[in-house]
C-alpha cells in the first residue's frame, strides 16, 4: 500500500478519473471525523459542497453502515447515491430478500438484547436496531474480546448465524445471507454505467471492497495498516483536498472537449 500522493498514486487517480468514475464514499471517518457517540457527528458546509460540485460532473454515492435515514439527515441532497446498512438499503432488491433480512435481523436483536441482560462487566453497552442489520456499541476497546466471544458461543435462531464485523468501538451484526460494501459497489458500478469506480473508506467493513481485487476499482484507505487498499491518505482532513481534486479534473476534461468558439458575426468577403 502507497500513499495517494505518491508517483504510482498520482498516475493512478489520472488514470482513474480521465474515465469520469463512480467516487464512492464511506461516512464516518471519512465524510466525517469519528466522534464517541455516533449522534455527535456532523458533516460540514464545505465537505457537503464539495459533495454537491462533483456530483453534477460524475455520480457520486456515500455507502455506510448508517440506516438510510440516519444518512438522509445528514445529506439532504437528492443527486447524491446513498446506501446504507453496508449494503442492505438503497439499491433495488427482491421484497422477499428483504422480508427475510429484516426477519432474520429481528431475531439477531432479540437475542442479543436478552445477551446484554445478563452481562454485568458491561452495563454501558448499546444496541442499535437499524431494522435490516445492528450494532453493538460499547465505550471502550478492552471489552471486544468478551463481547466476540459471547455472540460466538450464541446458539443463534436463525438458519445460519449472523456475520460479525468490527468497527471503532463497535460490532456489527448482519444477517448470514447480507450484502457488504463490496457488492454494494459491484451493483452501483453497474446501475450507474460507469467503466471504474474510486472508493475511500477508513474501516474494517471497508475492507469488503479493498478485498475485491478488482481493476475496475481503485481503492484509498484513510491512515490504516495494514489494509488491502491499493493507496492511502494520510487522514479524514484529506478528504476535501481529494474531491477538490477531482473537482479540478472534470473541470479540465469539459474545457478541453467545448468546441471552439464561433463568430456567427464575422463576414466572409
Amino acid at each position: 500500500m502507497k500513499p495517494l500522493a505518491s508517483p504510482a498514486g498520482r498516475t493512478a487517480l489520472r488514470s482513474f478519473l480521465r474515465r469520469r468514475p463512480l467516487i464512492a464514499l464511506d461516512f464516518d471517518g471519512t465524510l466525517v471525523a469519528l466522534r464517541k457517540h455516533p449522534d455527535l457527528v456532523r458533516l460540514s458546509a464545505n465537505m457537503l459542497t464539495l459533495l454537491q460540485q462533483l456530483s453534477t460532473h460524475m455520480p457520486v454515492a456515500v455507502i455506510s453502515g448508517r440506516s438510510l435515514k440516519d444518512l438522509r439527515a445528514h445529506i439532504p441532497e437528492k443527486k447524491i447515491l446513498l446506501i446504507g446498512n453496508h449494503g442492505l438499503e438503497g439499491l433495488p432488491f427482491s421484497i422477499a430478500l428483504r422480508r427475510s433480512q429484516r426477519r432474520d435481523n429481528a431475531s439477531n436483536v432479540l437475542q442479543i438484547r436478552a445477551l446484554l441482560r445478563t452481562l454485568h462487566s458491561c452495563p454501558d453497552c448499546r444496541l442499535e436496531n437499524k431494522t435490516f442489520s445492528a450494532t453493538l456499541h460499547f465505550p471502550r476497546e478492552s471489552q471486544r474480546g468478551a463481547l466476540l466471544r459471547q455472540l460466538r458461543r450464541m446458539h443463534w435462531k436463525t438458519a445460519s448465524p449472523p456475520r460479525l464485523m468490527n468497527g471503532r468501538l463497535c460490532i456489527n451484526v448482519l444477517p448470514a445471507r447480507a450484502l457488504n460494501k463490496g457488492s454494494a459497489l459491484k451493483t452501483l458500478l453497474t446501475l450507474t454505467g460507469r467503466s471504474c469506480a474510486i472508493f475511500i473508506g477508513d474501516d474494517t467493513t471497508d475492507e469488503d471492497v479493498f478485498a475485491l481485487n478488482d481493476r475496475r476499482i481503485l481503492g484509498i484507505t484513510i491512515g490504516r495498516s495494514p489494509s488491502r487498499a491499493s493507496f492511502a491518505l494520510p487522514s479524514q482532513r484529506a478528504v476535501p483536498q481529494f474531491l477538490q481534486t477531482c473537482l479540478q479534473s472534470a473541470g479540465r476534461q469539459e474545457r478541453t472537449r467545448k468546441p471552439p468558439h464561433r463568430n456567427r458575426n464575422r463576414r466572409v468577403v
